[in-house]
């Protein structure tokens, strides 16, 4: 028998001097043992509707709440955060947000603590989905020096050993490579055989297919469409929805070129190493001699697993990071790490660590001050990027879609003789991709270089020319 665990009636969802609900008219029902896909474009209402379950809505960010949402059958509406923590468990798009220790592993351990687990049942907890997540060589890491990837394994691990009645999951594989989704479709899985409920917002359909019940989208914070996916077909929803198209004939772009001393732009012998007290030899090699060179007019893909050194090299490029041994060579000759600095753009994955001015236009006009090429009007600049009637709006008040493509545009505004974008689709719909494929062939034809380090094979086929794997 079906039972209800989750009840939204005729709700809306204000934000404090916003003079538009980001949520209206919702009206929803989820029940135990069910797995509900939300999508819509950057903006839609699908981080609103993640913080209306969870209570961050009216309890953190101040939201005039009109309507009514059960749980089991009471109202949350009155309910603090660490009453509705006891049964909602709320995965974040950037896993920075929720880690609080110095170590995965003790970040694991607190949360359990936190929740009246004993000390040895907690360890054994963590062994159990260490092992399953594949995270037992980075669980006693420093956090600053795990990828993305690694962190958001750890968050997820973390999220689904507190075992809550409701599982809210934003963009969860927007940093994991292949075979880390599959390990995550696998334990959302059994999560749902015990009963767990389900809410997945993304825009990535193909590694559900085998999850979801049910799909839902939304639209200007409405509810436009919600659909059984067990007898509609999926593709058909994806077509309809704009949703991220399946990679299913894979024609790979050709490795990067060695490198060549005639090539204004190259990597020789490019080494990075840490101390690791962890590894027997009290050090964690991420790469050894790496070399590749990139001509003008093109676009290359850094593509690997979890944990493989893709932003350690975007950093080593940038200048964030001096290599243990090798060189970067621009215009032929050899960068230091201020050379480096001045002649990269950067952005970043988590974008919201790139934003630090009070409003949009801001952000924009401070990067585009630091390049004399640049000479578009700052609103129609904006305009370009998907971002008008936006550019008062404060940085971080934006979506996460919509803060991922302010900081892209002010990285492409600097018109930088190299430009390295680090994950930039993650949080962004098909629509949204295919513009950031079009700016980046469009760079590369105004004689730049790009460097895309990417999990998304649609993005790698669609603008890149070479692929460098690291492993």
């Amino acid at each position: 028998m079906v039972s209800e665990l989750l009840s939204i009636k005729n709700l809306s969802l204000r934000y404090p001097q916003s003079e538009v609900a980001a949520l209206a008219e919702l009206n929803l029902t989820v029940n135990h043992g069910e797995a509900l896909f939300v999508t819509g474009h950057s903006g839609s209402g699908k981080t609103s509707l993640a913080r209306l379950i969870n209570g961050l809505g009216w309890n953190y960010y101040g939201a005039k709440i009109e309507g009514e949402i059960l749980l089991e059958g009471q109202s949350i509406l009155t309910q603090n955060l660490f009453s509705i923590a006891k049964s909602v468990k709320t995965v974040f798009q950037e896993p920075d947000r929720e880690i609080f220790a110095l170590t995965p592993k003790d970040d694991f351990l607190l949360a359990l603590e936190c929740r009246g687990v004993d000390q040895r049942e907690a360890r054994e907890l963590l062994e159990l989905w260490y092992e399953k997540s594949e995270l037992k060589e980075a669980a006693e890491r420093p956090v600053h020096l795990l990828s993305s990837g690694e962190k958001q394994k750890a968050v997820l691990a973390c999220a689904l050993a507190l075992k809550p009645k409701i599982i809210l999951l934003d963009e969860p594989t927007s940093n994991l490579d292949l075979q880390s989704t599959k390990v995550l479709l696998e334990s959302l899985k059994e999560a749902k055989k015990e009963g767990a409920a389900i809410i997945i917002t993304d825009h990535r359909w193909q590694w559900l297919e085998e999850l979801i019940d049910r799909a839902a989208l939304l639209e200007n914070g409405r509810l436009k469409d919600l659909k059984e996916t067990s007898v509609i077909n999926l593709k058909t929803l994806a077509q309809k929805w704009s949703l991220r198209p399946t990679v299913e004939n894979d024609d790979s772009p050709p490795p990067p070129p060695a490198p060549d001393g005639a090539q204004p732009f190259r990597v020789e012998g490019l080494s990075f190493a840490f101390n690791d007290k962890k590894n027997k030899s009290g050090v964690k090699t991420i790469f050894t001699n790496l070399g590749f060179s990139l001509p003008k007019e093109s676009a290359l893909a850094v593509t690997g697993p979890n944990g493989s050194g893709k932003t350690t090299l975007a950093r080593l490029l940038a200048g964030l990071a001096e290599p243990s041994a090798g060189a970067v060579f621009f215009s032929g000759r050899k960068a230091s790490k201020n050379h480096r600095l001045a002649l990269t753009s950067l952005a970043l994955q988590n974008a919201e660590r790139q934003l630090a001015m009070n409003s949009a236009q801001a952000e924009l006009a401070q990067a585009a001050s630091a390049s004399k090429a640049f000479s578009q009007d700052l609103e129609n600049y904006l305009s370009q990027w998907g971002l008008e009637n936006l550019s008062q709006r404060h940085p971080q008040s934006l979506s996460g879609g919509e803060k991922q493509r302010l900081v892209l545009a002010c990285t492409f505004a600097r018109k930088a003789d190299l430009l390295i974008l680090d994950e930039p689709t993650a949080g962004l719909d098909d629509e949204r991709l295919s513009m950031v494929a079009e700016k980046v062939r469009q760079r590369a034809h105004e004689g730049g270089r790009v460097i895309l380090i990417t999990h998304d094979r649609h993005l790698v086929l669609n603008c890149c020319q070479s692929e460098l794997k690291l492993n």
